[in-house]
C-alpha cells in the first residue's frame, strides 16, 4: 500500500505549485490557515472558505482533508449516475457549443429536494487511489462507474473492468500513470496538481494530458445536482444533439 502524506503537506505543496500566498488573499487571514498549514485539522467552515482560494470545490477539499461530506453537500440522487457517464459521453463527442448548451440546460433546471438519504461510502485505508474514489463520489460516479469514467478520462484508450479499476483504488495499488491521469481529466484538476493534493506519485503523460476538454469536467460535476429524472431528461437532449450532429 502507497503511503499518503498528511493533508497539511499535500496542502502547503499544493499552494507552492499555484503560487498561491493567502495573507494577500481577501476574507481569509494568515492567522486562519497557519494551523491548517502546520497540521490542525481544519473545521468544514475553514475549508469552505478556503476553497475559494484555492480555485477548488469545497467537497472535494474535504475529501483531501479526510473528512466525511456533509449530506447537504452530496449529490442529490445517485440513480443519476447512469445518464451522468452517457451525458459526459456524449459531450466528448458533440462541439464545444452544443456542450454549452447543455450546460445552460442543467443550469436552468429547478432544484429538486433530496427524496433519499445519501448512502455513506465505505472506508477504506487512507490513500491517493481512495481519495480519487472520494472524488469521483462528488461526482456520483464512484459507485459502479469508475471504469467508465477511467474508460472516457483516457478517451477509450484504458478499457478495465470495474473491479480492476475499483480494487486500484481501494488498495491504493497498481493505480498507473495513465489511469491517475485519465481519472483527473474526468475530475477536472490538472493531474500533476491533483497528484500533490492526492500525494500520488507520477510521470507525466501528456498522451492523456488533454484527453477530455475541461468544459465536460464542467458538466459533469453540474450534473450532480439533478435528479434522475431531470438527469434522463439531459440525456434526452444530449441524445438528440448527437443525432443532429451526425
Amino acid at each position: 500500500m502507497e503511503d499518503i502524506s498528511p493533508f497539511d503537506v499535500r496542502l502547503a505543496r499544493f499552494m507552492e505549485m499555484r503560487n498561491i500566498d493567502v495573507s494577500s488573499r481577501d476574507g481569509l487571514s494568515e492567522a486562519e490557515i497557519r494551523p491548517v498549514i502546520e497540521g490542525v485539522t481544519p473545521t468544514p467552515q475553514l475549508l469552505d472558505r478556503l476553497a475559494g482560494t484555492l480555485g477548488l470545490h469545497v467537497q472535494d477539499l474535504i475529501v483531501l482533508a479526510g473528512l466525511p461530506v456533509p449530506e447537504e453537500l452530496s449529490p442529490l440522487d445517485p440513480a443519476a449516475a447512469s445518464s451522468t457517464t452517457s451525458i459526459a459521453f456524449a459531450a466528448v463527442t458533440l462541439p464545444r457549443e452544443r456542450t454549452r448548451e447543455l450546460i445552460q440546460l442543467v443550469q436552468a433546471l429547478p432544484q429538486e429536494e433530496r427524496r433519499k438519504s445519501v448512502p455513506q461510502p465505505k472506508q477504506y485505508s487512507p490513500g491517493p487511489g481512495t481519495l480519487l474514489l472520494g472524488l469521483l463520489d462528488n461526482r456520483n460516479l464512484a459507485r459502479y462507474h469508475t471504469a467508465k469514467a477511467t474508460y472516457l478520462g483516457s478517451r477509450g484508450t484504458i478499457y478495465l473492468s470495474e473491479a480492476t479499476v475499483h480494487q486500484a483504488l481501494v488498495r491504493n495499488k497498481q493505480l498507473t500513470t495513465e489511469m491517475f491521469t485519465g481519472l483527473a481529466n474526468v475530475i477536472g484538476i490538472p493531474p500533476g496538481e491533483l497528484a500533490v493534493l492526492t500525494g500520488f506519485d507520477m510521470e507525466p503523460s501528456p498522451s492523456l494530458s488533454q484527453a477530455v476538454p475541461a468544459i465536460v469536467a464542467e458538466l459533469i460535476w453540474l450534473l450532480r445536482r439533478l435528479s434522475s429524472e431531470q438527469a434522463r431528461h439531459v440525456w434526452s437532449v444530449a441524445r438528440s444533439m448527437l443525432q443532429e450532429e451526425s
